[in-house]
């Protein structure tokens, strides 16, 4: 039986999880196969449509039968809505909005990102009241 493999790719900050190897996301090409890739706050920061559809079709390809992705990241309009219940100041707003990202994603979005690029949500929560937690696998994985 093999070892299973995880990834979780980063963006700019190297986060702290057991059992992951972490990759900068334009390393991405140079994967190994993997079980479980986990991509946190990530699709925020690529340019445009294209390039999200582009970096989920490599993820897609680097995922073993039966591998999953792990999507996490801010919620644009459950952000929205912690900010006129004032339960986030427009200090800590403005930090999480204006911080070089280039779209703020919903739920939905992302579940349309992904089925677009050929995955299944397999499952999904809501975290903290403003991030999105999204388990898919890919239905194109050989």
């Amino acid at each position: 039986m093999s070892k299973n493999t995880k990834y979780y790719v980063y963006l700019n900050e190297i986060p702290t999880l057991n059992n992951y190897s972490f990759v900068e996301y334009t390393k991405i090409k140079k994967l190994k196969k993997s079980d479980d890739i986990f991509l946190f706050d990530i699709l925020d920061f690529l340019n445009d449509d294209d390039g999200r559809l582009k970096f989920l079709s490599e993820i897609a390809k680097k995922l073993k039968k039966d591998g999953v992705i792990q999507i996490q990241g801010i919620d644009a309009i459950l952000l929205s809505s912690a900010v006129l219940h004032k339960q986030i100041d427009l200090l800590t707003y403005n930090n999480l909005v204006f911080n070089g990202r280039k779209i703020l994603h919903t739920t939905s979005s992302i579940f349309k990102l992904l089925q677009e690029n050929g995955f299944v949500v397999l499952d999904h929560k809501i975290i903290n009241g403003i991030q999105y937690y999204v388990r898919a696998g890919s239905i194109n994985n050989e």
